[in-house]
């Protein structure tokens, strides 16, 4: 008998081959698996996929699937990606969080989710930040980004 594991590599082996459509009673619960144990190769598929994806229900499978990596350095790739435009609007923002949050990565001792983003995702956008007292401050906004509400 195979294991779970290599039989859902294997059925989404089969569908990017298009041998083999994925059956649609399993098709979620395979590709994120996929996505928990996929090495490159198989991230750079579903990197297309999400890319690719047609509809709402689509994106956010593949979003999961790539967010829940147990590699380290795919997980520092899914975080990139949410700095890109290249996802919607809905999806990017949402990576960091569910990379964070993912059971496959235990989060480390001493390291919040803030620690592991990218530089560039920690300091929120200026067109969020406010002058008014110190809530800007307070709110993870420097005041060289913080922006006068008339």
């Amino acid at each position: 008998m195979t294991r779970p594991r290599s039989r859902a590599l294997a059925l989404f082996d089969a569908d990017e081959a298009g041998r083999e459509p994925l059956p649609a009673a399993i098709r979620s619960a395979v590709i994120e698996a996929t996505g928990r144990h996929a090495q490159a190769l198989r991230f750079e598929q579903l990197m297309a996929r999400l890319q690719q994806a047609p509809g709402e229900q689509d994106r956010w499978l593949f979003a999961r699937a790539l967010s829940g990596s147990r590699d380290p350095a795919l997980a520092r790739r899914v975080l990139a990606l949410s700095l890109q435009a290249e996802l919607p609007n809905n999806i990017g923002p949402w990576l960091p969080g569910m990379v964070g949050r993912s059971p496959a990565r235990p989060p480390r001792r001493g390291q919040g989710a803030m620690q592991q983003m990218p530089a560039q995702r920690r300091r929120r956008p200026a067109s969020i930040c406010t002058t008014s007292s110190s809530m800007a401050l307070s709110s993870g906004c420097d005041r060289s980004s913080a922006v006068q509400w008339s």
